[in-house]
């Protein structure tokens, strides 16, 4: 078992240390040896964590159906997905991009925005 040394505020810690050094039990978790580099890359195929999307040529995709106007949209865009009601993999997929970026960038999508 490693040790790690962890920098506390005065308000967080009662006896008023500056510095606590507790166990650090990743070292074994993830089988690293002395010499191994602390945040080594590890295997894509064990990985944890989000998933990385491909986000595919929109070009090569196509246009959908005509919609109740006759328009069309090529397929992978928001346009396709809430205009054409296209519900293909990759028209969802370009939807659930968009919501993501939009929780990362701290905006609920469902939401309506503030004017």
């Amino acid at each position: 078992m490693s040790r790690v040394a962890v920098e506390l505020s005065k308000r967080l810690d009662p006896s008023g240390d500056r510095f606590l050094v507790k166990e650090y039990s990743k070292v074994e978790e993830h089988r690293l040896r002395p010499d191994d580099l602390l945040f080594a890359i590890r295997d894509p195929a064990n990985a944890t964590g989000p998933k990385l999307r491909v986000v595919p040529d929109r070009e090569t995709l196509g246009l959908t159906d005509p919609n109740d106007h006759g328009r069309q949209y090529r397929h992978g865009t928001l346009s396709a997905y809430t205009a054409a009601k296209c519900r293909c993999q990759h028209s969802r997929a370009a939807f659930a991009i968009y919501r993501s970026q939009r929780r990362a960038g701290g905006k609920n999508p469902r939401e309506p925005s503030e004017t």
